[in-house]
C-alpha cells in the first residue's frame, strides 16, 4: 500500500525517475536463435545446428525454392541469396532479420520479408522438409519440428507477433507469468466490456488490445530511445500507472507478454464460436431451403386431393 501511495504523491522529478528506471531496465532484442532454444528447451547451439540444416535442406530443394519464388514473387536465385542471408543472420533479433538480409543482399526489405514468410509457410506445410532434415543430418525429428514451429512465430511477422520475442526473466517465476495470464484470459472471457462510441463488442475489445499492446511493445524494444518513451507513455492506456510504476523494464514485457497471449487465447476462442455459430446458422437457413419444395409439394397434392374431391359424385 505504501508503494501505491508513493507512487501517486510522488513529484515530477521522482515520476522522471522512476520512468527513467523501467526504460534503462528494459532488456535488449534477443537473436532469433535464442528466442527458440528458449521456447523450445534445447541449446542455442543446438537450436542453430537444426535451424542450418532447415536452411541447407530448403536451398537445395529445387522445387521447394520454385514454390516459395513463385509464391513470394522473387526469383529463384534471389530467394536463394535470402535464405542464405537469413541462416547468417538467424543471430540478430527478429526484427531487424529483414532489413539486415536486405542490407547484405541488396533485395528490398518487402521482397526479403515475403520470401521469409513464405519459406516459413513451406517448413510448416511440407512434412518431407522436416523429415529430411532429420534423416540427413542424424537429428531428432521433433526437435527439428519444434524448431521449425517455434520459428515461424518469431521470423514469419515479427512486428505482428512481437510478443514471440519476449523471453520472461528470472525475476518473475513460471507460476506468477501464467497467473497473470489466466486472470487476463478471465477478464477478456467474462469480464465487463469497457463500451466506447467505437467498442461495442467483446471481439473488438480483445482486438482492440491486442493492437495496442503489440504497438506498445514494438515501441519498447525500439532501439530508439524517444520511441522507447512513447511506448511507456502507451502502457498507461493498458495497465494502471500504480502497477507500472511499480515493475521493471523486464518484468513491464513479461507482463504485457502474458496479456497479449491471453487477448489472443480468447480471440481463437471467440472466432472458434463465431465459426461455428455461423456454420450453424448456414447449416439452418439450408434445411429451410430443402423443406420449402417438400412443403410446396405437400400443398399440391392436398390441393389435388381437394379438387377431385370436389369433382366426385357425391
Amino acid at each position: 500500500a505504501r508503494q501505491v501511495i508513493n507512487v501517486f504523491t510522488a513529484t515530477k522529478t521522482e515520476q522522471s525517475h522512476i520512468r527513467q528506471n523501467i526504460i534503462t531496465s528494459l532488456p535488449k532484442m534477443v537473436p532469433v536463435t535464442q528466442v527458440v532454444s528458449f521456447k523450445v528447451k534445447i541449446s542455442p547451439e543446438k537450436t542453430q545446428q537444426i535451424s542450418r540444416a532447415i536452411t541447407n535442406t530448403v536451398i537445395n530443394n529445387k522445387t521447394t525454392i520454385d514454390i516459395i519464388s513463385q509464391k513470394s514473387g522473387v526469383g529463384p536465385e534471389k530467394t536463394t541469396q535470402v535464405l542464405n542471408s537469413f541462416h547468417q543472420n538467424i543471430n540478430t533479433p527478429a526484427t531487424e532479420v529483414a532489413q539486415k538480409i536486405s542490407d547484405d543482399t541488396k533485395i528490398e526489405k518487402a521482397k526479403v520479408t515475403s520470401v521469409i514468410k513464405e519459406f516459413s509457410v513451406q517448413l510448416r506445410s511440407d512434412e518431407k522438409i522436416s523429415q529430411a532434415v532429420a534423416k540427413d543430418n542424424n537429428l531428432d525429428s521433433d526437435q527439428v519440428k519444434k524448431v521449425i514451429e517455434a520459428q515461424h512465430l518469431v521470423v514469419s511477422e515479427p512486428e505482428k507477433n512481437i510478443e514471440q520475442t519476449v523471453t520472461i526473466p528470472k525475476t518473475v517465476s513460471i507460476d506468477e507469468y501464467e497467473e497473470v495470464k489466466k486472470m487476463w484470459t478471465r477478464q477478456y472471457e467474462k469480464g465487463e466490456v469497457p463500451l466506447t462510441e467505437n467498442l461495442k463488442t467483446r471481439s473488438a475489445w480483445v482486438e482492440q488490445d491486442i493492437v495496442i499492446i503489440t504497438n506498445t511493445l514494438n515501441k519498447l524494444l525500439s532501439s530508439d530511445e524517444e520511441t522507447k518513451q512513447q511506448g511507456l507513455d502507451d502502457v498507461g492506456y493498458i495497465l494502471p500507472i500504480f502497477l507500472v510504476n511499480n515493475l521493471t523494464g523486464e518484468q513491464l514485457l513479461a507482463y504485457l507478454k502474458a496479456k497479449i497471449e491471453a487477448a489472443r487465447t480468447v480471440k481463437d476462442l471467440l472466432d472458434r464460436e463465431k465459426e461455428v455459430t455461423e456454420r450453424l446458422k448456414a447449416g439452418a437457413e439450408e434445411k429451410v431451403d430443402v423443406m420449402k419444395p417438400k412443403m410446396k409439394e405437400a400443398e399440391k397434392t392436398m390441393e389435388l386431393k381437394q379438387e377431385l374431391k370436389e369433382e366426385l359424385p357425391n
